[in-house]
């Protein structure tokens, strides 16, 4: 019976990667599965809560820019290192068509903000106190899509109002292929070597790291001078951490 039950699911996952997924997540490489979840969450008419997570610069906020880009209009997409509860209360009272909310880096939030919003996503409703004064605001089949790097930042019961989804880092040749796309005015042999430099020098995996990296280069010259620099300053230095 077990067998039967691994051998329908093996089919399913098969169904799903082979799938096309929709136009919303092409300019995203990989995690095809994935896309087909959001496309469903997306399709659904119920409030669904969704968290990706994982470490920096594996994608996680172009899912959400995608999203914003396909419903503009009817999403709202906010940094949460800016946002507060009365920003936020502020924000959706005056965008009323707002259907779906994008919440980038949701553990950055303060302890707080994190309570105010987990009884938007428990109840519905959106309280501001500001200025002594009780607001309210009734929000119906609202969909929340978040990402964040850490999720023992968030408070428990937050955490389990979401749907989790843990992105792996990626695989070298996707890696790779994303390098080729972002890497733009600069000859096939020097994006070869910034793509390695970034995987093998600085053994990072982040998307973020390849970026900034290309900003700099321009020449074989600079490219090592940068790899040199990186290395004597050091990129994984252990850095205070505040709590919001």
């Amino acid at each position: 019976m077990v067998g039967l039950i691994n051998l329908f699911r093996n089919q399913i996952s098969k169904a799903i990667v082979n799938q096309r997924t929709p136009d919303i997540f092409d300019e995203i490489i990989g995690y095809d599965d994935l896309k087909h979840v959001l496309h469903l969450a997306l399709s659904s008419e119920d409030s669904i809560s969704i968290l990706l997570a994982g470490n920096p610069g594996n994608g996680k906020s172009s899912f959400l820019q995608c999203v914003e880009k396909k419903y503009l209009g009817h999403s709202l997409y906010l940094d949460c290192t800016m946002m507060t509860k009365s920003g936020l209360f502020d924000l959706l009272s005056n965008n009323k068509k707002v259907k779906i909310l994008l919440l980038d880096e949701i553990s950055l939030l303060k302890k707080v903000d994190q309570g105010i919003l987990l009884n938007l996503l428990q109840s519905g409703v959106l309280i501001d106190t500001k200025y002594k004064r009780h607001n309210e605001l009734k929000l119906k089949s609202l969909k929340v899509f978040a990402t964040c790097n850490d999720t023992g930042r968030l408070i428990a019961p937050l955490s389990n109002r979401f749907d989790k989804f843990v992105l792996p880092d990626y695989t070298y040749d996707e890696f790779r292929e994303i390098g080729f796309k972002i890497i733009r005015k600069k000859e096939q042999c020097l994006k070869e070597l910034i793509i390695d430099s970034v995987w093998y020098e600085l053994e990072s995996k982040s998307i973020r790291d390849l970026i900034n990296l290309s900003k700099y280069v321009t020449s074989y010259q600079d490219l090592e001078l940068f790899i040199s620099i990186k290395r004597k300053y050091g990129t994984d230095r252990k850095l205070p951490v505040f709590d919001r």
